[in-house]
């Protein structure tokens, strides 16, 4: 894993309102890779949390990104996000994966994008430490 990368306003702007993330080719079958991707993200979060965590929001946006919104800063664990790197990383194709509550991860399997729009969130700033290190 590479290390955190923290996003300027601006640039986080524009990944979450794109939502952009290595484009399928206009031959390929998305939408049976898209549903493949949804089972494997569910299954691999709920191994790891409570359903009441999170909601998948099954956006099918043409794009290899997809989005999960927590409840709790339970995102924000360092395990989760490296266990969800190394998911990814057995998927046959790159995706990216947004986690977000009040901050925002973009994870793909050999970056972490960051985003805290308050700044200075404890857990946040623990979880770049962690990966950083």
């Amino acid at each position: 894993m590479k290390t955190v990368t923290l996003l300027k306003r601006t640039e986080f702007e524009a990944l979450f309102s794109e939502r952009l993330f290595n484009p399928p080719a206009e031959d390929d079958s998305f939408g049976e890779e898209f549903e493949d991707a949804l089972d494997r993200l569910q299954a691999f979060l709920e191994e790891r949390l409570s359903p009441d965590e999170f909601s998948l929001h099954p956006y099918h946006n043409q794009s290899r990104f997809l989005d999960v919104v927590f409840e709790s800063e339970s995102y924000l664990d360092t395990g989760l996000v490296k266990g969800l790197q190394e998911e990814l990383s057995a998927w046959p194709k790159a995706w990216m994966v947004s986690l977000f509550e009040a901050c925002y991860l973009f994870v793909t399997p050999d970056a972490v994008l960051a985003f805290d729009p308050v700044g200075g969130t404890p857990a946040f700033r623990q979880l770049c430490d962690d990966l950083n290190n």
